[in-house]
């Protein structure tokens, strides 16, 4: 996780950039708009009221929820299937493949182009989320015009769904996101970043452990990225032949060791420097420890090789020794396999 300064005053609130489009035109490329205008409030509200007048009809009355989603999803294709409650922004900026199922609480704020494909499953709560907003408070807070009126600063991003998608319960699709067909995105996801085609994306531990059981049964030729919690987790995965594994806090972790060392004192190259070897050198530990699991004597002696190894080599960032210790790391394995070797005799 990125750390910025969102308390900054010294910078002038952004503004709007002149000269402009329409607020709906600027809003749909993804430019700053003012949220506020009477054009996008006129929208939101008729799509707030279409939403109210299908969460209110009786189930049982097809016709009038076919009609309902007839004019609030202008860019539907045939056999969509709509549990509800839903909750749109707008409606006409979304465009829906055939055969697309969504269960319960499907709510999609289309500031900006949300795609969905074919042949589409959503489980309960699931959201799609494209809006934006500014980090800093100066830049997101509600400002008055010189005529009086209220106006703020948002923007968002698009996200493309793939045919043959299934989406498990709870789970959140945040803008600027691109999900290939044919994937699994498991329960409780929070997607951030792009998922290949055919992928299995889970997060939860027991479920992706069930999860990528099931995928490598029946679906192995499918890519799996599974986010791992801790460690633990992660070992896990490794265990089970998942190459793709993304660690929750190891970001944020050497986000905050590279700024202690910044505010201790040392300079911006050598703290990035020190996060990065630490990283890298961790990823490394990790995929071999893994070995060891079930070995607890060697999984805690390659810890402490690494660990005094890792100390040198981060002491080194300062001492323009790094290469030459990153040459030691390397054939550290190697030297443990000649010593292994010189005991059988």
């Amino acid at each position: 996780m990125s750390e910025i300064n969102a308390e900054s005053t010294t910078m002038p609130p952004v503004e709007l950039r002149m000269p402009r489009a329409s607020e709906r035109e600027e809003m749909l490329t993804g430019k700053l708009y003012n949220s506020v205008d009477p054009e996008l409030n006129a929208l939101r509200e008729k799509a707030g009221d279409l939403c109210a007048r299908f969460n209110a009809a009786s189930r049982t009355d097809h016709a009038a929820r076919a009609a309902i989603l007839d004019e609030l999803l202008p860019g539907h294709g045939a056999g969509l299937d709509v549990m509800g409650p839903i909750f749109f922004d707008y409606g006409c900026n979304i465009t829906i493949g055939e055969r697309v199922f969504a269960n319960f609480n499907f709510t999609v704020l289309d500031c900006c182009p949300v795609t969905i494909g074919d042949d589409v499953l959503f489980g309960p709560n699931v959201s799609l989320l494209p809006p934006m907003h500014p980090l800093r408070w100066q830049d997101r807070n509600v400002r008055q015009a010189p005529d009086g009126s209220a106006y703020d600063c948002e923007y968002g991003k698009p996200i493309v769904i793939g045919s043959n998608c299934w989406f498990g319960g709870n789970v959140t699709v945040i803008g600027g996101v691109t999900i290939g067909e044919g994937c699994v995105i498991g329960a409780g996801s929070v997607v951030t970043r792009d998922i290949p085609p055919h992928t299995v994306a889970v997060g939860n531990p027991a479920k992706s452990i069930a999860v990528c059981e099931l995928a490598q049964k029946h679906f192995p030729q499918l890519t799996l990225l599974v986010r791992a919690i801790d460690r633990a987790h992660a070992h896990q995965l490794l265990q089970l032949g998942v190459d793709l594994v993304y660690r929750e806090t190891v970001g944020s972790a050497v986000d905050l060791g590279v700024n202690a060392l910044k505010e201790l004192g040392v300079r911006a190259n050598q703290a990035w420097r020190a996060g990065q070897t630490f990283k890298q050198q961790d990823e490394k530990l990790l995929r071999e420890q893994t070995a060891f699991i079930d070995d607890e004597s060697m999984y805690i002696t390659k810890s402490v090789q690494y660990r005094h190894l890792l100390a040198e080599m981060l002491k080194a960032t300062q001492e323009d020794r790094h290469s030459e210790l990153m040459h030691a790391w390397e054939h550290m394995d190697d030297e443990d396999a000649d010593d292994d070797h010189e005991g059988t005799h």
